[in-house]
């Protein structure tokens, strides 16, 4: 497993799904966006950590699908250390709050006022801590609402502008 691996989503999601109670699993569902659309990936990733029927897997070409899963989405789970600014800025315009690394390329957008972080020293602490936050947000609605309102907020404030620029 590697720090910025799809499989390490897959991980702290197995391991916050399988700890909390048959309650909270049912509305729980873990969503990956990417590039393409890895059908034979899921399927081996959630039969592996045995989350079968709680993965999907949307590809990033289908925007108008992409904007539906925001809409219904609770947190965006970014866990890589590489630059993903332009998809935090799109999850903080849809009041999507994010858990990703610390000490990381867009370390400067997330703050305790838009999600949280975990700082990434190994594949096993990380998948941990993730699913420690995970299941910290999952108890506590109150919080997640706090950020979902920081997320609306920061987009508004600092990067609505920008969107608005492009389009004239």
């Amino acid at each position: 497993m590697k720090e910025n691996s799809v499989e390490s989503v897959f991980a702290a999601f197995a391991e916050f799904y399988h700890s909390i109670s048959h309650k909270y699993q049912k509305s729980s569902e873990l969503i990956l966006i990417d590039k393409e659309y890895h059908y034979n990936l899921n399927k081996h990733l959630s039969a592996k950590y045995k989350v079968e029927g709680k993965t999907r897997f949307i590809s990033l070409t289908d925007q108008k699908v992409v904007e539906d899963m925001y809409t219904i989405g609770s947190l965006l789970l970014l866990p890589r250390k590489v630059n993903c600014s332009s998809i935090i800025k799109e999850a903080f315009q849809y009041g999507l709050p994010v858990l990703g690394y610390g000490h990381s390329s867009h370390d400067n957008l997330l703050d305790a006022s838009t999600g949280l972080k975990v700082i990434y020293e190994s594949d096993t602490q990380a998948v941990q801590a993730l699913a420690e936050k995970l299941r910290l947000l999952k108890y506590d609605p109150e919080a997640v609402k706090l950020l979902k309102r920081g997320a609306i907020s920061r987009y508004n404030s600092e990067f609505k502008w920008i969107g608005k620029q492009q389009g004239s």
